[in-house]
């Protein structure tokens, strides 16, 4: 069960450094994995093209990530602002070199100053240089908070106007589909996201009142972000019927089932 291609991950996040070293190693392993396996389960089609390359003669099988039971029980509605609040656009999840938040949020934060304001939540590797970057940019429209038991993380969800995503611009990226994704999504808030490759095509496609724009692209999320404070909220039913984590973990079972009984 594939969740992430870890060599083509790592060959973005170690190149120029020393331990990228051992990846070899990791790529040798991967295929032997591949290979050897009966049946291989991907969490994102845009994997396909990297594992067939490795085992071509596979079967291979797409079950991606799903909406949580959680999710699907809330009736969310249309945040209620104080007279005279500005918008809030939220982000939850970590803050490291994938998501690259230091590069894109300073800037644009500080161009919506007046207009919206941000609060993000988690934490990661590169938590400090965001602070850092915010500081020296002189935004006052940003809070950051640690991260937090999905009960209270449900609260900010539904005081968002926006929720936003944003991976960094690795070349690994383009394959991937964010779990984060489909939590945002059945949501029914506009859902602003900086990917590029097969998660912009995902959203695009399936996930109607969503806004992308070109990762570490400031001018673009800021562009979006205004685009998704007007369009306001968005009933997904389908959405969140077609990708409801037990629907799929069901189809997933009975694979495995059918697999057993076909080896007997």
């Amino acid at each position: 069960d594939i969740r992430d291609l870890f060599t083509d991950t790592m060959g973005d996040l170690l190149r120029g450094r020393a331990l990228s070293s051992v990846l070899p190693l990791f790529h040798w392993l991967e295929r032997w994995i591949l290979q050897r396996a009966d049946r291989v389960n991907l969490v994102s089609p845009g994997f396909l093209s990297h594992v067939r390359a490795l085992a071509p003669e596979k079967d291979f099988r797409v079950y991606t990530n799903g909406i949580d039971e959680r999710f699907l029980m809330e009736s969310f509605e249309a945040p209620e602002r104080k007279e005279g609040s500005l918008p809030l656009v939220v982000y939850a999840g970590n803050m490291g070199d994938g998501q690259g938040l230091h590069y894109v949020l300073p800037e644009a934060a500080a161009r919506l100053e007046g207009q919206a304001r941000f609060r993000l939540i988690g934490a990661g590797g590169r938590r400090g240089e965001l602070e850092e970057a915010l500081e020296k940019a002189g935004v006052t429209n940003v809070e950051l908070l640690d991260p937090m038991p999905q009960e209270q993380l449900l609260r900010h969800y539904r005081e968002a106007d926006v929720l936003f995503l944003h991976l960094n611009d690795f070349a690994a990226f383009r394959r991937v589909l964010p779990s984060k994704i489909f939590e945002y999504a059945a949501m029914g808030r506009p859902l602003v996201a900086g990917v590029a490759g097969y998660s912009a095509e995902f959203l695009e496609r399936e996930v109607k009142g969503s806004f992308v724009f070109s990762p570490c692209d400031s001018a673009g999320l800021v562009e979006q972000i205004v685009n998704a404070l007007r369009h306001g909220m968005e009933a997904r039913d389908d959405f969140r019927s077609r990708y409801a984590r037990r629907s799929i973990m069901d189809a997933m079972a009975a694979d495995i089932l059918q697999l057993g009984q076909s080896s007997k």
